[in-house]
């Protein structure tokens, strides 16, 4: 009788133990980050059309109030990838490294093809994973960086522009400057350097040679295209993601086709986009820049366009003067090793978060590194899986050989208590006794 009580009170404890979690270290995290919240929206107003008003083609900026000037008239997605990178060739600066391949589109400067060179669609390794793809092609799915002005004379870069590049291709060794100058004597410039896995470093510099100032403002954005949503994953996050003022942020594509447009704040760097299950698609704005971040939502001809971008605060340029910022852009497969090298690197919070550990983040990372280890060292996943479960064994078997052996006594006494059951089965007072 005493082992079946400490078995319940194992189960008991166990429960209390998660429920405590959930209790007292869950639900205090979540109602910090609400308090959080409401305290950006209140110390952060919504910024007006009137305080930044661009220039740009606004059916290029669907969904974002500081960008756009007037409805959005989005796109018609239904050209062929592979025709729109043949008819462009012309137009594009090569992208070749180890880990990516794909090219940079001057007209607009725009990260709109990329592949991943070591993942396949199938088992013959003949088709490379396609991750950005041309704006006009069913699969749009493009990054780009600009600029905004609240000064309607200023002319600036449109999606439409084409940039002159110092190269032909980028690699590893070789970054390339893009560069577009506008009647007003004002040259703007992207710098992009690509390191040896999936991170491009991107300047955006501004040259004011003109005899007067002018004032602008830096944006970056990702844009994709889905014809059909699909339910969320239950398991896992796709969609949406970013982290503003060390704040993970995760919102579903439905729940975004819901709420069509979110905004957020960031002071202190960060990091924004939108992952699938295995790639990921970021954009790391200057540290020391702040700036509105926003995920968006547009239905236009029976597509679904989402859009996850920031804006920056405004500067003013003197005349003789420059002003530069850093900022890079993630586009690869999500390697959690890798994840955690970037986030030290750049000091990009949680940026392993992009991974879906779920919420016993503690616990289920250290066991993908455990099985990840096993995997390498046997030489195949599943015995990884299986090696992974005999050791969780071992570790409680402890625990299990108690029960155990308390199911076994329990079993030894079982004729002996029927017995008494038997012979005091008019005498309930009695048969507790025994």
């Amino acid at each position: 009788m005493q082992n079946n009580k400490n078995i319940l009170l194992a189960t008991i404890l166990s429960v209390l133990i998660l429920l405590g979690w959930t209790w007292f270290v869950e639900k205090p995290r979540i109602e910090k980050e609400e308090a959080q919240r409401k305290i950006y929206e209140q110390t952060h107003p919504k910024v007006e059309k009137s305080e930044i008003a661009p220039k740009a083609d606004a059916k290029e900026f669907a969904g974002n109030t500081e960008v756009a000037t007037k409805p959005a008239e989005t796109v018609l997605a239904l050209k062929n990838r592979k025709e729109i990178l043949s008819e462009t060739q012309q137009e594009r600066v090569v992208i070749e490294s180890e880990n990516l391949h794909g090219s940079i589109f001057l007209k607009g400067a725009r990260f709109d093809d990329l592949t991943l060179a070591k993942y396949f669609e199938k088992s013959d390794h003949k088709t490379e994973v396609s991750l950005f793809s041309p704006s006009d092609s069913k699969e749009r799915y493009f990054a780009d960086f600009g600029w905004v002005s609240s000064d309607n004379s200023l002319e600036l870069p449109t999606p439409h522009s084409i940039w002159k590049s110092n190269n032909a291709k980028l690699t590893p060794e070789t970054p390339v400057t893009l560069s577009w100058k506008n009647k007003q004597d004002v040259e703007f410039i992207i710098t992009v350097a690509l390191d040896e896995n999936y991170m491009f470093s991107v300047t955006q510099d501004v040259k004011n040679h003109s005899k007067s100032e002018i004032s602008v403002a830096p944006y970056g954005r990702i844009n994709r295209v889905l014809v059909g949503v699909q339910k969320p994953v239950y398991i896992l996050h796709e969609g949406p993601i970013g982290v503003f003022s060390d704040i993970l942020h995760e919102t579903t594509y439905k729940d975004l086709i819901k709420e069509k447009h979110q905004e957020f704040s960031s002071d202190n760097g960060g990091w924004f986009g939108i992952t699938d299950k295995y790639w990921l698609s970021s954009i790391l704005p200057d540290r020391n820049l702040k700036y509105k971040a926003s995920f968006s939502h547009d239905f236009s001809n029976q597509n679904n366009f989402f859009n996850s971008e920031f804006v920056g605060q405004e500067f003013k340029i003197a005349a003789g003067e420059e002003l530069k910022f850093d900022h890079h852009l993630f586009a690869g497969a999500k390697k959690v090793r890798l994840l955690d090298q970037y986030s030290k690197q750049y000091d990009a919070k949680l940026f392993d978060r992009a991974v879906d550990f779920g919420w016993f983040y503690f616990l289920t990372k250290p066991f993908f590194f455990i099985i990840e280890f096993l995997s390498k060292f046997l030489g195949n996943f599943g015995l990884a899986i299986l090696a992974m479960t005999v050791i969780i064994k071992l570790a409680l078997f402890p625990m299990a050989n108690k029960s155990y052996a308390a199911i076994s006594k329990v079993k030894k006494l079982q004729p002996k208590i029927e017995d008494i059951r038997a012979k005091f089965k008019d005498d309930k007072i009695a048969l507790n006794r025994e």
